[in-house]
């Protein structure tokens, strides 16, 4: 039984640009964020929110997140033009990934340092775009094996795969339910 799930941001629901524009004829959201001045201009998956509805339905809205190795202001600049609906306590970035992650170490901190984030455990799932053996980091924060790691198609603008990617993010999570 899933007991959260973990959504991941770039190329798996949007695809960004810095400093560039979209393809022509491409919608987009548009922002800066103020730590580095740039602009981004970020694609969202037409299903995007639809996924976060059915994320609400399965689990409760209580029980789903974002987890990106992108920063903070970017994040929740993103949940709110995108309209994801999630709380801002609920979205975890490479900040929350250092903390919390057994896996993730600078020379500032090693392993005695890391406190167990108190949301992990086994019935988690994450979705994501990258092999899991490239999420270590985020799986570790949350305390799950490869089997709750979900890998999607790749998402840089396209629409063509969306009915696709529904299915076999649904079909995942029927599956541990």
């Amino acid at each position: 039984m899933i007991e959260r799930i973990f959504q991941d941001l770039d190329e798996c629901i949007l695809h960004t640009f810095v400093n560039d524009v979209p393809y022509d004829g491409m919608e987009y959201v548009e922002f800066i964020v103020s730590d580095d001045m740039h602009t981004y201009r970020s694609m969202i998956r037409p299903c995007a929110k639809e996924l976060f509805q059915y994320y609400n339905n399965v689990v409760g809205k209580d029980n789903v997140y974002i987890l990106t190795t992108a920063t903070r202001e970017y994040a929740e600049a993103l949940n709110r033009l995108g309209e994801f609906g999630l709380d801002v306590d609920h979205i975890f970035t490479r900040e929350d990934i250092q903390e919390y992650s057994v896996c993730a170490r600078s020379e500032f901190a090693h392993i005695d340092d890391k406190k167990p984030l108190a949301i992990a455990g086994p019935n988690n799932v994450l979705i994501d775009n990258l092999p899991s053996y490239l999420n270590k980091e985020k799986m570790s924060m949350m305390g799950i094996t490869k089997e709750n790691y979900h890998q999607t198609p790749e998402y840089y603008g396209s629409n063509l795969n969306e009915r696709y990617f529904m299915e076999d993010i649904k079909e995942f999570i029927k599956a541990r339910q």
